[in-house]
């Protein structure tokens, strides 16, 4: 199996550093460079829970999240709400969302985001989502840990990027993890094997398969930062 780095830590370090209480209470002013962080996330997670999220961060040049005096962000002409949200750790997460608003994120559907200052500057973005849906992953319920194990999933689209995460649990506790890549022979065929030699450490009892599709889209060109939109399936396994 080729060996990958693990970046679902990475991706929740930079989403955390971009988000954190650095700039908090402050507004943006027209003469701070505009990073904007935008997200569309839908998810079915361990449960069979679907959750939909549309998320804007615009970020000073702190790395902290500012908001808009006078001015809005708006995805398909619907105003955007900003809040602040306090983690378990007392960290404040400032965002603009759409909870509330749009209630699913659709396949294959365009998205347009506007930013508009204070002083009437717009800034526009777009984005058309996936062309497929994720709404099936096979993974068994229980699996030996002597044997190698199939998962596969029903959607499949060549051109669409698909990563695999693997992460491993004893008694809940997070041990160890690693994401990859499914090449063009795995995305055709919706199927993806994950070797023995996952599962040797002993300790563990339960390991998670998630998998996920990301495609990129087009920010207004005066705007750095980061706009993609992600669809993503987990399921839990109980190892033996």
């Amino acid at each position: 199996m080729k060996t990958t780095i693990y970046l679902s830590i990475l991706l929740i370090f930079l989403i955390s550093a971009g988000c954190k209480k650095e700039d908090s209470g402050s507004f943006l002013s027209e003469s701070t460079p505009l990073n904007a962080m935008i997200y569309l996330t839908k998810k079915i997670d361990t449960s069979g829970t679907l959750i939909n999220n549309i998320s804007v961060c615009i970020l000073g040049t702190k790395g902290g999240p500012l908001e808009i005096r006078d001015g809005w962000i708006k995805v398909n002409n619907i105003k955007m709400n900003f809040v602040k949200v306090k983690a378990e750790n007392g960290t404040i997460y400032n965002t603009y969302n759409a909870d509330g608003l749009i209630d699913q994120i659709e396949a294959n559907k365009q998205y347009n985001f506007e930013i508009k200052l204070s002083d009437g500057t717009i800034y526009n973005s777009s984005i058309t989502t996936q062309e497929t849906e994720l709404n099936e992953l096979n993974v068994p319920a229980s699996h030996s840990r002597n044997e190698d194990m199939n998962i596969s999933w029903k959607e499949t689209h060549p051109t669409e990027r698909r990563d695999v995460y693997f992460n491993a649990y004893v008694c809940d506790i997070f041990i160890y993890g690693w994401m990859d890549e499914a090449n063009e022979t795995e995305r055709n065929s919706g199927e993806y094997f994950i070797p023995k030699e996952n599962f040797k450490d002993r300790r563990l009892d339960k390991v998670t398969i998630k998998i996920s599709s990301y495609k990129s889209g087009t920010l207004d060109p005066r705007l750095s930062g980061d706009f993609c939109s992600t669809f993503e399936i987990e399921k839990v396994c109980e190892i033996q």
